[in-house]
């Protein structure tokens, strides 16, 4: 397995076709629910995909002040044209500056210096050490989803990327994972983060749940994780 400096150097991976997964399973893009954001490089995609919300979840400080600059972007445009045009229904982009796990409170974030593998689990990766450690905000994901006033059904697709707390997450979201019909989640092949599940207890959890694996996927081949995309 190459370091991270040497893994950087393949092509960054082909987004998901998106779009495409929604027209085939006939799903409405009401709100997508992404966690582990870091600089929201997905937006364009939901957004041309016509997601009526849009919701972020980002806890380390320095990488949630980028996505809070380009989610600030598009919110300028979208209010150019409301203001303009008088467009009604425009999408709706919701940062959220917290860590989504299972359970509500505070917990400790740990800072890498190698920023996109931070987590609340202790990184276990002799390639990676960890440079600070603090208190962030938590809550569940259903928990979320209340304080925000936004009802479980109308939640299409959920997105994670949370360095191996994917479970976690999921364990805290009975009710919107009941409902949610497509899920894309980050699964770890070796024990990266302290306590962190391997890619087959996650993968038992969500058939648990009525999921049918749809696509596997790596977006560097030597990385010791994947994609999962997930449906009902």
């Amino acid at each position: 397995m190459g370091s991270l400096t040497e893994l950087a150097q393949f092509a960054p991976p082909q987004p998901l076709p998106l779009e495409q997964l929604l027209s085939q399973h006939q799903l409405k893009a009401d709100v997508v629910v992404h966690v582990g954001a870091h600089e929201g490089q997905e937006l364009e995609s939901y957004l041309a995909c016509g997601f009526r919300e849009i919701i972020y979840c980002e806890p380390h400080p320095q990488t949630f002040a980028r996505l809070e600059l380009h989610a600030g972007f598009w919110r300028s445009w979208l209010q150019v044209f409301r203001d303009r045009f008088g467009a009604n229904g425009l999408p709706t982009i919701t940062t959220v500056a917290r860590a989504i796990t299972d359970r509500s409170g505070t917990v400790t974030f740990h800072q890498t210096d190698h920023e996109m593998c931070s987590s609340i689990l202790p990184i276990q990766d002799d390639r990676v050490k960890t440079v600070n450690s603090l208190e962030v905000n938590c809550c569940t994901l259903d928990g979320l989803l209340d304080e925000l006033g936004i009802a479980p059904e109308r939640v299409t697709f959920i997105n994670l990327d949370a360095q191996g707390a994917e479970l976690k997450i999921l364990q805290g979201g009975s009710r919107v994972m009941a409902l949610v019909p497509l899920i894309l989640t980050e699964v770890n092949e070796v024990p990266r983060y302290q306590g962190a599940p391997l890619e087959q207890e996650v993968h038992a959890h969500l058939e648990g749940l009525g999921f049918r694996l749809l696509s596997r996927f790596k977006p560097y081949p030597s990385y010791p994780a994947a994609d999962a995309l997930y449906a009902r």
